[in-house]
């Protein structure tokens, strides 16, 4: 069915996205250029691939992929005109708002609107974020008007892969993470930055199962060392659906290490070549903003710039 160019407003209504419809809901998000697509830079090739055995497992990847988020479309007649998905993060204190699309030949006709009057309605008991590219004015200012506000600005990077090597000086070390070093790590000083789930990711990081075919995300974890004292960890990870390439982001680092912040970033993307990694990317914000100067000295161009936005939730 071909959707009029002009929409009667009592015939828009919202429903679940059903199974079947998986591969237009995400053919509109690559077509619109919708944020949150990818952190990975996942292909829509890949995607129709993942569709694909998605039907074949009867939903069954999806239903694991997106156990924790839900997916809306805005319907008219039974076609799907626009929608999003919402993502329940950090231990369900807040959700995280994507995938916002509109069909590109409505966008104008206030569905947009329409999209965020249900989202801060219908979804107000937490705060909810989103990021958004700098240069897409016109969404900035629309979730402006509902009572987003900026929170930070991330900087995308992307390296290929191999990097110069950088000395370590000192008498610092820097190693693979070991099973021993968990029982240090739980040691931590209060003064590490993000140290909360530290031990839980290098158990992670360690999981060497057998079973391959059933792992999903796959991470890789360094330790920095000075004294006999962990000073600071970094972790890189990548997915099946984006196999050569990888995050690499660096959870804590005492004000000791940060001299060699850039060396820590270095020592991950030269040892995960070993897992076929051909390029890393690696986010630029507010807390790591210091210590990445370090690393720009080498890099060559910023992807680019995503805005962060935060609403509140009702009182």
């Amino acid at each position: 069915m071909n959707v009029q160019n002009t929409l009667s407003q009592e015939k828009l209504f919202f429903r679940k996205l059903k199974k079947k419809e998986r591969l237009q809901f995400f053919t509109y998000i690559f077509e619109t250029g919708s944020e949150n697509v990818s952190a990975m830079g996942l292909s829509f090739k890949l995607v129709k691939r993942l569709c694909t055995i998605d039907r074949m497992l009867l939903g069954l990847p999806f239903n694991l992929i997106l156990k924790n988020s839900k997916i809306f479309v805005l319907d008219y007649e039974g076609e799907m005109v626009g929608g999003f998905s919402l993502t329940n993060i950090t231990q369900s204190t807040q959700y995280l708002l994507g995938n916002v699309f509109i069909k590109p030949s409505l966008q104008g006709q206030g569905l947009g609107n329409i999209i965020l009057k249900k989202i801060v309605s219908d979804f107000n008991d937490k705060p909810i974020e989103l990021d958004v590219n700098t240069t897409n004015k016109s969404a900035i200012h629309l979730y402006k008007k509902y009572g987003f506000l900026e929170k930070e600005r991330r900087q995308e990077y992307l390296f290929e892969l191999p990097l110069e090597v950088i000395e370590l000086p000192g008498d610092y070390i820097l190693r693979p993470t070991a099973k021993e070093d968990l029982k240090n790590i739980s040691k931590l000083s209060a003064s590490l930055t993000e140290s909360d789930n530290i031990e839980k990711l290098l158990k992670k990081s360690l999981n060497k199962t057998s079973k391959k075919m059933l792992r999903f995300n796959y991470q890789f974890s360094v330790v920095l060392i000075k004294d006999g004292k962990i000073l600071g960890v970094g972790f890189a990870t990548w997915t099946k659906l984006s196999p050569n390439t990888a995050v690499i982001s660096i959870k804590v680092a005492s004000p000791e290490a940060k001299e060699v912040y850039a060396q820590i970033f270095n020592y991950l993307a030269i040892k995960i070549q070993d897992y076929a990694i051909e390029r890393v990317i690696s986010f630029k914000n507010e807390i790591n903003h210091e210590e990445f100067k370090q690393i720009e000295e080498f890099v060559s161009k910023t992807l680019k710039e995503d805005l962060i936005m935060l609403k509140t939730a009702d009182s």
